[in-house]
């Protein structure tokens, strides 16, 4: 079983609701078991938007980093937790905020329309006296 982590709550915007501050501190320690993502922030932010939509940002670096940040007059939307070896900033876009699509609409032309030369593949090849398989020319 996953050991528990201790999380220390340094500041809760008003926006944020406890529900999102658990379900952050709970995502956060599963992060640090799952081995589906490379980074923990994207466990972390995929778990969000299945909950909550496309409404959080995730920062989260080593403590003793130096990192600065700063939310110019966010506070309301910032939630800013603790542990023994992480900093966790979880930023709440503001209800304004409409995000871009998470996959682009396809534009895809086929190949056939992007060139004028003929394009066709050779007969099987068949080496001589060589025993490898064969192989297509082009």
């Amino acid at each position: 079983m996953a050991q528990k982590v201790k999380i220390e709550c340094v500041k809760q915007g008003y926006q944020i609701s406890n529900e999102m501050k658990f379900d952050i501190m709970d995502f956060y320690t599963k992060s640090l078991h799952q081995e589906h993502y490379a980074h923990k922030t994207d466990y972390i932010r995929h778990n969000l938007e299945e909950k909550y939509g496309r409404c959080f940002s995730i920062i989260l670096y080593q403590i003793g980093a130096f990192v600065s940040h700063s939310f110019l007059h966010a506070d309301d939307f910032l939630l800013e937790l603790r542990s023994h070896e992480h900093h966790i900033l979880a930023y709440m876009l503001p209800p304004s905020f409409s995000p871009p699509p998470l996959i682009p609409e396809p534009k895809v032309i086929p190949f056939s329309r992007t060139t004028t030369q003929q394009q066709h593949v050779s007969k099987y090849y068949q080496p001589y006296n060589t025993g490898h398989a064969g192989y297509y020319r082009y």
